[in-house]
């Protein structure tokens, strides 16, 4: 049952005259305090319990139309329930001193039946205790659907102790120690969600259930509340913004004056009630400030030369300090694919950064067509070189650099691939590593530090971009289980830069067959990591551009895959 329409006939308690019709499942009433927000609320609640028993009649100064849950008008309201959560202040039951059978009677008198919040204040300990210790299903049920997802943490039994805890604290202590005003209102509408069998006949009460509570714990506790109670009706009494903000128009009234109104798309005179004309401004610039910031800084791109990416991360660059750990005092360390000198930038303020015989090798750092002047990125590398007491000679460019380097310097202790293997074709990549295991001394490493996601955009090459993961780098140089978690690390504060050490023995595994097993598996990865995101209905600003990153990695897995099987 729902209540389809509401009007008031003649003026009351300080309300007027006013008519609501064609309610949903969920009504929110917002408005300003003395709006008649609460009062309107409990003389429903009042009228509807008058209802229940048959005591309501023509003297009333309501009229209240009742829909059962085919939406046909009934007369008959004995199967009619209210339940109210709103706020109380009555203390919580100290546990202390209770035997299991009165624990056992809490359960009883708490579960199967509508449950007001009142009623939880000197019940919510003893149930908790209760189902802590002896009935575990109903504890992980409560764990599952309320607790963890409103309290962010669990309800456990301290076997060492022998007692039941709650966010590290014991459950005896709770009400000398209490919680957050925040904590000990969700915790007791834990309780309530999880015992309360509300069916189709109940129609829920909150008042101003936002007290206490930050905005996101309140539409957390609202989306629960929603799912759990889907049969019922639900009214809401509330001064939130963003609780309105994420409601559909028709299901808000705004109250003034002792008078609701539908808000439609009409939200100036609410908004103007609820916060002011000045300071809606304020509250526009606030929440509009990173829109903003993101609009500047796009335009600063576009106008200015672009920067390493060193110098874009505030010279705090997660991938060349993850690539300079553990490199040994006057090592010879080639950068492959140096760039503008990302590596060098990025370790100029590193406190672990030791002096090494660095060389430089870039593909495309050749002089420009003219063949006079050298291109940006060279003249970048070799500055920063210069800067760092590195001869510009250590630089090598173009099409056959890497064969001079090698004729130049032997053999490498280190060749270093930071944020590059994903610009290379795949069909390159057999090559390439052959030619760095050549460099490489027998106890030579590769070290390769790359992104799980791209997080900026950059010209593809002709195949787009492939961006390993680590389970497909172990299937590119055939590492066994082990093999594949010691080759990994992560950053510890950038879980998403990835430092892959690999020994030169490992590099002789790459073979056109490995290759096209690592793109077969790049596509396998891609499919699921989409229906992952898409199964995920938990709202993330980041889900959108996930999505489209492993969109990306599957067409282009998949249309690598489908030309090369046709060659």
């Amino acid at each position: 049952m729902r209540i389809s329409g509401v009007n008031i006939t003649s003026i009351f308690d300080g309300l007027s005259c006013f008519e609501m019709n064609k309610l949903g499942r969920f009504v929110v009433l917002v408005g300003a305090n003395g709006s008649g927000k609460t009062r309107f609320i409990k003389a429903i609640e009042l009228e509807l319990k008058r209802m229940i028993k048959g005591e309501h009649g023509a003297t009333s100064n309501m009229a209240i139309e009742i829909l059962n849950i085919n939406n046909e008008n009934i007369n008959k309201y004995n199967t009619l329930s209210t339940c109210n959560y709103s706020h109380s202040s009555l203390p919580l039951q100290s546990t202390k001193g209770f035997p299991p059978y009165v624990l056992k009677k809490t359960v009883d008198n708490l579960q199967d039946k509508a449950v007001s919040f009142e009623q939880t204040a000197h019940d919510t300990l003893l149930y908790l205790t209760y189902i802590a210790k002896y009935d575990h299903a109903h504890l992980k049920k409560f764990n599952d659907d309320v607790c963890f997802p409103l309290l962010k943490g669990c309800l456990e039994w301290d076997r060492i102790n022998n007692e039941p805890t709650l966010l590290d604290t014991p459950l005896s202590e709770l009400p000398n120690k209490p919680l957050s005003p925040g904590q000990m209102y969700l915790l007791r509408l834990c309780v309530a969600i999880c015992c309360n069998k509300i069916n189709e006949n109940t129609i829920l009460f909150l008042d101003e259930p936002e007290c206490h509570l930050h905005p996101r714990a309140l539409l957390e506790f609202i989306e629960i509340l929603e799912t759990r109670y889907k049969p019922g009706q639900i009214w809401v009494a509330t001064h939130s913004i963003e609780l309105v903000a994420s409601r559909n128009r028709s299901e808000v009234w705004h109250m003034d004056s002792g008078i609701a109104k539908i808000m439609g798309s009409k939200t100036e005179n609410m908004l103007y009630n609820i916060i002011g004309k000045q300071k809606l401004y304020e509250l526009y610039m606030l929440v509009s400030s990173p829109d903003a910031y993101a609009c500047y800084a796009f335009a600063a791109d576009c106008l200015t030369e672009p920067d390493p990416e060193a110098s874009r991360a505030g010279k705090k660059d997660p991938s060349t300090s993850l690539a300079s750990d553990n490199l040994g005092l006057n090592q010879v360390v080639v950068d492959y694919g140096a760039g503008r000198g990302r590596f060098l930038e990025g370790c100029k303020n590193h406190k672990g950064f030791v002096p090494l015989n660095y060389y430089a090798y870039d593909k495309f750092g050749d002089y420009n067509s003219d063949g006079r002047y050298p291109n940006t990125p060279r003249q970048d590398c070799i500055q920063a070189m210069i800067a760092n007491g590195i001869s510009e000679e250590n630089y090598y460019g173009g099409e056959n650099g890497f064969e001079v380097l090698k004729a130049d310097i032997g053999t490498a202790d280190k060749v270093l691939m930071i944020n590059v293997l994903h610009e290379i074709p795949p069909h390159d990549w057999v090559n390439v590593f052959e030619d760095i295991k050549s460099l490489l001394s027998n106890t030579g490493e590769l070290i390769i530090v790359e992104l799980t996601e791209l997080t900026f955009g950059e010209q593809p090459h002709e195949d787009g971009f492939f961006v390993l993961q680590p389970q497909n780098l172990a299937k590119l140089f055939s590492c066994s289980d082990a093999e594949a978690e010691n080759i990994a690390t992560k950053h510890p504060n950038k879980p998403k830069v990835i430092k892959y050490t690999i020994n030169k023995n490992h590099l002789c595994n790459v073979t056109p067959e490995s290759v096209m097993e690592t793109i077969k598996h790049l596509e396998q990865l891609s499919q699921e990591k989409i229906q992952e995101i898409k199964n995920n209905t938990s709202e993330h600003s980041d889900h959108g551009l996930t999505l489209a990153f492993w969109t990306h990695q599957y067409a282009n897995a998949s249309i690598y895959n489908k030309k090369r099987g046709n060659l």
